[in-house]
């Protein structure tokens, strides 16, 4: 009996690792594709971003294109925490999904915040949402062109 359940357990832990690694893999795939997709905005005419000063400018042009990325890979993302997650619940082992969500956490909200305040990000929830900011793009190559118009 005590030999059944090793094997089992055995069998959970390979399924799971086996989950993870495909999910893995998926997210990795999509996240290509959705890089790969870029685009070339056209003609920014958002007063607030036009205002910025260009430290601010790279920043909002950062976090829009990251929000972009979340969007495009949703999907998978999910899916690949969900797996990470059920590793835990079958396991206790927390170090892949802490490793996870601490990769995902924003760093340019910590070590900007005297730039991204509460309004500037007001400001960026509202970019996202519209069809302009909708796919991902060249962040370099955006403040160039918004700088020269």
């Amino acid at each position: 009996m005590l030999r059944a359940s090793v094997i089992l357990s055995g069998l959970i832990a390979f399924s799971a690792n086996a989950s993870i690694e495909d999910a893995f893999e998926q997210l990795n795939a999509q996240t290509a594709i959705c890089q790969q997709n870029e685009s070339s905005l056209k003609t920014v005419e958002d007063s607030w971003l036009l205002s910025l000063d260009d430290d601010s400018l790279k920043i909002a042009l950062l976090m829009l294109k990251d929000s972009a990325l979340r969007k495009c890979v949703a999907e998978q993302e999910k899916e690949y925490l969900y797996e990470i997650y059920l590793v835990y619940q079958q396991t206790g082992n927390r170090q892949p999904l802490e490793a996870y969500l601490g990769l995902m956490e924003n760093r340019v909200i910590s070590l900007h915040q005297e730039i991204v305040t509460e309004e500037f990000l007001d400001e960026i929830k509202r970019l996202s949402s519209t069809d302009l900011f909708s796919n991902t793009f060249d962040v370099l190559d955006e403040f160039k062109k918004i700088r020269s118009e």
